[in-house]
Order: C-alpha cells, then structure tokens, then sequence
C-alpha cells in the first residue's frame, strides 16, 4: 500500500443535483495519493457510525479549515456528510475545522459537533445559507427576470462554493485560519490528509502571502476521446484567506453571466480565457497525486 493519504469519490445519485444524464456521466472517482498508486484502499462507512474527536489540535491544522457543501431536498437524507466527516477525522486525523455550508436546518448535523452530552467537536462549523444577508443571494431564483436565475438546478448549489470565504468571514474563530480546502462532500478519505497537504503546499507554494491573486487546482480530466479537458477541476480547491477572494467573485460573475450554463467549469473556462481577468490560477499536476 502507498504511505500517502488516500481520497474516493463515491456516486452522486443522492446529492442534491440534477438527474441529467451528463451529470451522473461525469461522478466520477477520484483518488489522490503521496506516492505512486499501486493499490488503493476503500473503507467502507457504516451509516450509524459515530464521530470520534480525541486527539489534539496540531499547529498546522489549526491554521487550515475544510469546506464541504450539502444542498437540495434530495442530499437532505443522505449520508454524504457523515461519511465525509467520519473519514476525515477518523481515518484522514484531520483536527483542524470541518466547515459544512448547506441550506437544510442545523439540527439536522448536530449529532457530528454533540454526539453525546459528554462530547462536542468545537471544530465543525455548521453554516446555513439564511446568514447571506448582504449579499446577492444566488437562490433568488424564482423571478426570472433576475441576473442570479440559473437554468440548470445544480447551478444555484454549485455557486455558493464562491461564497466561502465570505461566510468564513463572520466567524471570529476562524480569524487564524489562513488556507482553506474546498473538498467535494461525496469525498471518503482513506489515508492520513496531513503529509499530502504539506507536499501540495510545499510544492506549490501555497502560503499566506497576500501579493499575489491566486486560486489553486488540479488539472482536468480526460474528455471521452482521450484529450485532456484544459478546465481545472471544480471539485477541489485551495484557497488563501489573503488572496483568493477576488478569483471568487470573478468566477461567480462568469457564473451569473452565463446562468445558461450546466456546470461551474464552463465558466471556469471562460474566466481562464478572458484576458482582463485579475485571477492567477495555479493549475496543480495530479500525476501520482489524483487520477479518474
């Protein structure tokens, strides 16, 4: 077995997405890995498994936060989250903050930060989407003559992903955070996070330096005809708290300019290929990292 950290990707069907059929296409698995992929190991994740949160908060953790998102009637009563979550404390020994951004009610996850009366998970931040005041809602959706109206269900979830930081802004426990991980909530770990997000930052400088505007992510899949896709996957992102603000909220406007379109990557592309764009984006290799 590699000594790296492990991630799968598990099936789509129960998240709150469209049933197109290029959706499901493209749920794909994922798996990243420190060293070269051999083998890969899955674990399987029983539904009523408990959350366990007994090891201390390492320094680096504590300066990263996971993101995650659960949305829609249909990812309501799924189990994405507790899976994701168990994994990651459990078999990733991730002790930094879990952060889930979702529109379903908050006591419907209180059993990961309290799972008894005697245990609470300081470090799992619930939020709801009901905190968007301020800003322009992207699930005002119902005039249609509104900027916001998205014609594809799945793009009124997918654009709340360049929200994060705003919403992570009105936390003062999260004033030390400095890179923050955007992570697919279908996503199982397998393998202990910390050694790859030391490698990834180490490789490609991610650190706290405000000078630049970056985003990073790792490159794209291969179309059905064998070629690669040039758009940067979605599903996975690094951000800097100092600088990644601004690649948000241009991604959002491409987004809201071209509300037509059925997935984030579309207007992903279109950002890359505008040539005003302020946005650097640092597109990370997956070769022995992630692969599809």
């Amino acid at each position: 077995m590699p000594n790296g950290l492990t991630f799968s990707h598990t099936k789509r069907s129960n998240r709150g997405r469209s049933n197109n059929s290029l959706v499901q296409k493209h749920a794909a698995r994922v798996f990243f890995t420190l060293a070269i992929v051999a083998l890969v190991l899955f674990f399987d994740i029983a539904d009523d498994t408990k959350p366990v949160f007994d090891f201390p908060l390492s320094s680096k953790n504590e300066k990263r936060a996971m993101v995650m998102m659960s949305m829609g009637e249909r990812a309501l009563n799924c189990t994405m989250v507790e899976r994701f979550y168990w994994s990651a404390r459990n078999i990733g020994k991730f002790d930094g903050w879990i952060i889930l951004l979702t529109d379903h009610p908050q006591w419907r996850y209180q059993k990961l930060w309290q799972p008894s009366h005697d245990k609470v998970d300081d470090k799992f931040i619930v939020f709801h989407t009901s905190l968007h005041n301020g800003m322009a809602d992207p699930l005002n959706y119902e005039n249609t003559t509104d900027r916001h109206c998205f014609k594809h269900d799945v793009m009124k979830f997918k654009v709340y992903k360049t929200y994060v930081l705003e919403y992570m802004a009105r936390d003062r426990r999260l004033d030390d955070v400095t890179l923050v991980y955007y992570l697919d909530v279908d996503i199982v770990f397998a393998k202990e996070v910390g050694p790859m997000f030391e490698e990834l930052e180490h490789r490609y400088h991610i650190t706290p330096d405000p000078s630049a505007t970056k985003l990073w992510m790792f490159e794209g899949t291969h179309w059905p005809n064998g070629t690669l896709n040039r758009i940067p996957q979605g599903g996975q992102l690094i951000m800097n708290r100092g600088n990644s603000q601004l690649c948000l909220e241009e991604w959002r406007q491409k987004m809201f300019d071209n509300n037509n379109d059925k997935f984030d990557q579309f207007a992903m592309g279109k950002l890359i290929d505008d040539t005003s764009r302020k946005c650097n984006f640092v597109v990370m290799l997956r070769k022995n990292i992630i692969s599809f």
